[in-house]
């Protein structure tokens, strides 16, 4: 028995084992571009996540020490000669039981300088480390009015964070008034 090949029935040629290799390799290459554009929307999105929460925490604890305090000692601490953003005041809140129940405040950033910069104008209080990443806290307390009779403050709660794997800086922020 003999067996007779026809010219093109030899197996494959190279220029098909090429296209096929190309082929998978931009497969493989879409695949880990969607894998890692995937991982970093969801490390953005738990950085974002725990900043929010870190200014739900700010906010409690700010209205807990309105509620426990009279008004004009509450309002005390915010009076300043003028609405102008100079004299606006820059703190943030210790959250722990004990200095909730002291009316504890951090006023250890009143220049109102950026965080990230060095030398860090924040003490350990105003920066919380979930997740071995650094959130600085500055809270903003912006005169609206120069009566002390009545609260005369917006808080703006602003948590920055360096976003890790891009090294950018993100900043979330809320507008409080009670």
């Amino acid at each position: 028995m003999s067996v007779s090949y026809k010219a093109g029935n030899r197996g494959d040629t190279i220029i098909e084992v090429l296209i096929a290799i190309a082929v998978a390799a931009f497969a493989l290459g879409t695949s880990y571009a969607i894998a890692n554009k995937s991982l970093q929307r969801a490390i953005s999105a738990r950085e974002r996540n725990q900043s929010t929460n870190i200014i739900q925490s700010q906010i409690a604890s700010l209205k807990n020490r309105e509620q426990k305090a009279s008004p004009t000692s509450f309002t005390s601490n915010f009076t300043t000669s003028s609405t102008l953003p100079v004299n606006f005041k820059h703190f943030c809140l210790d959250e722990s039981p004990s200095a909730a129940s002291d009316q504890k405040w951090d006023n250890s950033n009143p220049t109102g300088a950026s965080p990230l910069t060095s030398p860090n104008p924040y003490s350990s209080n105003c920066v919380r480390t979930p997740n071995g990443t650094n959130y600085y806290i500055d809270i903003v307390a912006m005169a609206t009015s120069k009566s002390p009779s009545r609260n005369p403050t917006i808080y703006q709660v602003n948590v920055r964070w360096i976003a890790v794997g891009s090294g950018a800086t993100n900043q979330a922020t809320v507008y409080y008034r009670f």
